[in-house]
């Protein structure tokens, strides 16, 4: 005869209790924050105003795409306008930040939504807030060449330079990437012109062994890019008053090969520039790579240029 197990009496009674207990209170406000920054996103105006109405912190945080955010940053990432306006008009903090430092000003400066830019400055958006690395939107909106937007913050206050956690400025972003209206906006609103923060890096060139090149005049300078990386040069370059490093590593087996410049010292009546190489960490990209690094400094009087690769410890 089979054995029958008996299911005690509670397992039926468990299930009828839970009809009749209250859902946690931080449930229903999690429900309310997510649905309220879904309909942000869709630029429901209509769910955005009942949602809040029904008790949804207008300025409370949930999470969506790997961040805790605002209904205002959601809302000012995805361009709707409409319902950034109507988060301001019911008095959403234009100044809350995400998880990782960031403004709704951040957002819309970095995706072009220029009326919610100046939506949210006429808001009391923070022109100079900087996120975790240091970077304010002027930083995004210089990365995007988008020189309506730059305007309009530097109208605002904005400060063209600040440094970031890198040394890096808004000038020096656009510089790097030949965005050059927008250097030439930032320089005439008074941005130093950083040269020697200036910095490339990638993991494909045309040079299959490792070489190391001084670059002290503007013919060498286009050769570089035009057949060793084959990128348009990015500016032009005073070498008058700077040099220019540029580092190959050859055929790497992997990804996550870089080359770390050190700072520059004299010795023997030379200007020394260390640099070693970052071998990889972690996960990598699997697959044969060719990395290179190009790092402008700021020349010492008529010193001659020698370039030292260095290890951890000797590194300067």
């Amino acid at each position: 005869m089979k054995r029958i197990n008996y299911l005690p009496a509670t397992f039926f009674l468990v299930p009828i209790l839970l009809l009749f207990l209250p859902i946690p209170a931080f449930s229903l406000d999690q429900d309310l924050q997510e649905a309220l920054l879904r309909a942000a996103e869709k630029g429901d105006t209509a769910s955005v105003a009942s949602l809040l109405d029904k008790g949804a912190d207008i300025n409370g945080w949930a999470d969506m795409y790997n961040r805790k955010e605002t209904a205002l940053i959601r809302a000012a990432d995805s361009g709707k306008d409409e319902v950034v306006k109507l988060l301001l008009a019911r008095g959403a903090d234009p100044n809350v930040l995400d998880s990782h430092g960031a403004t709704a000003l951040m957002y819309a400066a970095a995706d072009g939504h220029a009326t919610i830019v100046k939506a949210l400055l006429e808001g009391g958006a923070g022109v100079n807030t900087r996120d975790n690395f240091g970077r304010s939107a002027l930083f995004d909106a210089a990365r995007g060449n988008l020189p309506d937007i730059v305007r309009m913050l530097i109208a605002k206050g904005a400060d063209v330079n600040t440094q970031d956690q890198n040394g890096e400025t808004a000038w020096s972003i656009a510089a790097e990437r030949g965005f050059q209206e927008i250097a030439a906006i930032l320089k005439d609103a008074g941005a130093k012109e950083a040269y020697d923060a200036l910095r490339w890096s990638g993991q494909n060139s045309m040079a299959t062994g490792p070489e190391a090149a001084a670059i002290t005049n503007r013919s060498a300078w286009q050769h570089l890019w035009t057949n060793r990386l084959r990128i348009p040069p990015p500016l032009d370059i005073d070498f008058a008053r700077y040099v220019a490093v540029c580092i190959f590593l050859g055929t790497r087996p992997t990804g996550g090969y870089g080359v770390e410049f050190g700072t520059p010292y004299e010795e023997d009546g030379k200007m020394v520039i260390p640099f070693r190489e970052r071998k990889p960490t972690g996960f990598v990209t699997q697959a044969l790579t060719r990395p290179f690094a190009v790092k402008v400094f700021a020349r010492k009087d008529d010193l001659g240029i020698v370039l030292k690769k260095e290890e951890m410890i000797g590194f300067r």
